[in-house]
């Protein structure tokens, strides 16, 4: 299987390395980057005189951009890059030709899903300049550098996992494409007002399904679990405020649980694309 999921992965990487596409989109990414990297280090500049302490919050505060504005991009591409993978093949008039093939509905899906992965990790770690351009002004540990990464992992695991479920439900790219940024920015919107309320609230004032859905979204939406690791006092409060999140950070901490849970919707999500991929081989739908 692993053989077969790593044809459809060559194929589909090299499809995506080639072209201007690949340098419009990696020069996108680099130049919005540099330029919010540009905003911070020119506001915290006159600062610079004062000391060390000053510089460390600069450094910290540079990452922290670099970090959030990853956190935006990986968002939009992924659901982009996976929304057309299966639609692509529609409009091509070669989704026959692949139904044709030996590959099992799960390698033909893991394998675009992960190609598709590749290519955005790519993407993500082209950000390493600016962190090591922040390591030197100080102010954030290695450590919560790689629990960033985490978290945005499983982001692009999530939205490449839904990506391709959008994909396999839709019949055109056009609709494919429309259906990914409506998902994307009405989950971001849910997630972060019903994810707000419940953690700044008193529990007297969250009914019990403002409350459920508080904790779905504090734990769904990659940007707590972010915030978490970059400003370790909103874990505590997180702990204090929301009940099932204060039970959880006593075994491990917050972003792990919250990484854990958004790679089981990932996993939910591929299961459900290949039980409709299947469908559509058989002529159901």
């Amino acid at each position: 299987m692993l053989n077969r999921i790593g044809i459809i992965v060559i194929k589909e990487f090299r499809q995506k390395a080639r072209g201007l596409a690949t340098v419009g989109v990696l020069t996108f990414v680099l130049a919005i980057i540099a330029l919010v990297s540009y905003l911070i280090l020119l506001t915290g500049y006159s600062s610079l005189a004062v000391g060390f302490s000053s510089a460390s919050a600069i450094g910290r505060n540079l990452a922290v951009g670099v970090l959030v504005v990853q956190l935006i991009l990986m968002a939009i591409f992924g659901l982009s890059f996976n929304g057309s993978a299966i639609t692509h093949e529609r409009d091509r008039e070669t989704i026959d030709l692949l139904n044709l093939t030996l590959l099992g509905n799960a390698d033909i899906i893991l394998g675009k899903v992960l190609s598709s992965m590749i290519y955005i990790v790519l993407l993500l770690f082209a950000g390493l300049p600016f962190f090591a351009l922040s390591y030197t002004f100080g102010g954030w540990e290695i450590s919560e550098l790689a629990a960033a990464m985490a978290v945005e992992l499983a982001l692009v695991f999530l939205v490449s996992a839904w990506g391709i479920f959008i994909s396999v439900t839709s019949k055109d790219t056009r609709a494919a494409l429309g259906r990914t940024f409506a998902v994307l920015i009405f989950a971001a919107v849910i997630t972060i007002y019903f994810g707000i309320k419940v953690s700044t609230a008193l529990p007297a004032d969250v009914n019990w399904f403002e409350y459920a859905i508080g904790l779905f979204s504090v734990l769904f939406n990659p940007a707590f679990a972010l915030w978490s690791v970059l400003y370790p006092d909103y874990e505590a409060h997180l702990a204090a405020n929301v009940s099932g999140v204060g039970s959880m950070v006593k075994a491990i901490p917050f972003w792990l649980a919250a990484v854990i849970f958004q790679t089981l919707c990932s996993v939910a999500g591929l299961l459900v694309a290949i039980r409709v991929y299947k469908l559509i081989r058989q002529g159901e739908r």
